[in-house]
């Protein structure tokens, strides 16, 4: 066999079993519309993966549990054939909560056990249901549980009750590892860090190996479709020796450097909802790099961490998964581990809006725009434009054969000009769709029908400086976006009409809203809910995790996120944890 071979399963010390090298990564249903996990998890267990990694903060353990339990009534797969990961939570770290989260979580994942569980941060949130608490100035409350006595003991009682085979830790760095190691009666037996070309992590890596630690890598691709990409990052898939390297064998990017992983003796954790991406991120077994090709890929490395922590709060480990930062940078030199920003480089993370930095809620579809294809100016996403529709039942027509996906644009405050477009896919298969400004009003198409836009009163017209900023939000059959300058004291608003495929163009519905209990949320004729985020990345998560199939308007402002939807089929919230509802009292 030659030195460059590897096992599609490493031992783990202890016990002996076999875990698959790579992983179907399930992070998470922030950015994922609803179902689109568990269909992910059907593909990847179609595709041959027996690894399925999640945590309770990504909330897609529910997804994850009805497609494996599908799978499992369909006859195609054994419980006993998977090797299932999942992370307690920073506001579960009492000895008796560890046990908690872990038994929550095989609820929703409706298993009886887990292969592994990893203790997803060492620092610790104050105890209860609410996973990020927060005080009356919207900072987060920690606690002082101790990562021994506390936490890791916790999780010897979850291998003792039969719950887990396996314990590990997750963004843990040498120090506190250590300190794990010398103190645990059941030692650890897996480490979860970020490891990619551009951030190697050598010392950490051998640290843990030394300590008989399995390592896995995640975010192994870079992440280059994450929302926080600046343009002056580093892109190892688009790298010119990664590329070269990857014609020479045949193979994609992401392939060559998944191998590069598991040449190195890691684990990998890899996420998609692209079916084909699925199935090419695990066809990683028929080839082998050289030394030489080894050395070059590692010769990429720049210390550069795409998972940041916030040094301003000494005690925070943590920063929430989904942030669209606006980014002041400290050079500073720090130890490369775990719970500490690793880099020469930090990038200090604002939750509130700078005026004066042009970075807000940036998306980036791809490292660099193929050719055909238009980069906006601000965020650097890649377009493509397509003909306008010429009717409604034109844009039915091209809704539908775009899986229920269509965005009509009007490009001029007259409603002269209307294009339809739609971006490229992100590196992680899911298309994204990009909103650029109406001036209100409304437009007719050339059958009659028409889609009405309320008024708003945002003192001037909106920008034309800043197309991206409503192309966070990706919802089915949307009609329209509209767009305002999100710059005080103008108003802070990002709308869209949509319709249910065949359904006729819909209008804003206006009139005075009441509030009814939230068991009545389906009964009334037309409903709107609203959540009060203490701050915009809140908001912005939250409104993400609403099924729209119904709706007729949204309004993302700085601390609301609102909707209206239609009466046909009664609105469904897939998340109605946080949400007050609302219903017309006359129109």
């Amino acid at each position: 066999m030659s030195s460059n071979a590897v096992s599609k399963t490493i031992t783990l010390p202890r016990t002996g079993d076999r875990m698959p090298a790579i992983a179907y990564g399930t992070w998470t249903v922030w950015l994922s519309k609803p179902g689109e996990i568990y269909s992910g998890v059907k593909a990847a267990l179609d595709a041959g993966y027996r690894h399925i990694d999640t945590a309770w903060v990504y909330d897609t353990e529910d997804e994850i549990g009805q497609a494996i339990a599908d799978k499992i009534e369909e006859g195609a797969i054994k419980r006993e054939d998977l090797f299932i990961t999942t992370k307690i939570w920073d506001n579960y770290h009492s000895r008796e909560r560890v046990k908690l989260n872990v038994e929550r979580s095989l609820a929703r994942l409706q298993t009886t056990y887990v292969d592994m569980v990893l203790v997803h941060w060492p620092t610790s949130f104050k105890d209860g249901d609410d996973n990020f608490p927060k005080d009356e100035n919207g900072k987060i409350i920690y606690s002082t549980h101790d990562i021994v006595e506390d936490i890791w003991r916790g999780m010897e009682d979850c291998v003792d009750a039969g719950l887990t085979r396996n314990i590990g830790l997750s963004n843990f760095n040498s120090q506190q590892i250590q300190r794990i190691v010398d103190a645990a009666r059941i030692p650890p037996t897996n480490l979860q860090i970020e490891i990619n070309p551009n951030f190697t992590n050598d010392k950490l890596v051998e640290f843990a190996q030394s300590k008989n630690i399995v390592v896995s890598s995640y975010a192994p691709l870079g992440a280059p479709g994450r929302p926080w990409r600046d343009s002056t990052d580093p892109c190892a898939i688009e790298d010119p020796v990664i590329i070269n390297i990857a014609k020479s064998k045949g193979k994609s990017p992401a392939q060559v450097i998944i191998r590069w992983h598991l040449q190195r003796g890691l684990a990998v954790c890899v996420k998609s909802v692209n079916p084909e991406r699925i199935r090419s991120n695990i066809d990683v077994f028929d080839f082998e790099l050289s030394e030489e090709e080894m050395a070059s890929i590692k010769g990429l490395n720049r210390n550069f961490r795409l998972y940041l922590q916030d040094i301003t709060d000494a005690k925070s480990a943590f920063l929430p998964t989904l942030r669209f930062p606006l980014i002041s940078k400290l050079k500073r030199k720090v130890e490369s581990g775990g719970g500490v920003r690793g880099s020469t480089e930090i990038k200090l993370i604002h939750t509130h809006y700078n005026v004066q930095e042009k970075a807000w809620l940036r998306m980036k579809g791809v490292c660099s725009c193929p050719s055909g294809w238009t980069q906006t100016p601000i965020s650097g996403l890649c377009l493509t434009f397509q003909p306008a529709p010429k009717s409604w039942s034109e844009a039915q027509k091209e809704c539908v054969s775009r899986g229920g996906h269509l965005a009509i644009i009007k490009t001029a405050a007259d409603n002269s000009d209307v294009i339809s477009f739609r971006l490229s896919q992100t590196q992680q298969g899911d298309p994204v769709w990009l909103g650029m400004h109406i001036h209100g009003g409304s437009w007719s198409w050339t059958d009659g029908s028409q889609v009405k836009w309320a008024d708003w009163d945002s003192g001037s017209a909106p920008s034309t400086q800043d197309p991206d900023l409503c192309g966070v939000l990706t919802y089915k059959n949307v009609l329209a976006w509209t767009y305002i300058n999100c710059v005080m004291p103008l108003a802070f608003i990002c709308q869209f009409t949509a319709a249910k495929s065949g359904a006729a163009p819909p209008a804003l519905i206006t009139g005075t809203w009441r509030k009814i209990a939230v068991d009545e949320r389906c009964v009334g004729t037309e409903v709107v809910a609203n959540l009060t985020a203490s701050s915009l990345i809140d908001c912005v998560r939250q409104c993400q995790t609403i099924n729209t199939c119904n709706v007729v308007s949204f309004t993302h402002t700085q601390k609301t996120c609102d909707y209206t939807a239609t009466s046909a089929d009664a609105p469904q919230l897939s998340d109605a944890r946080g949400w007050e509802t609302w219903v017309l009292d006359k129109h």
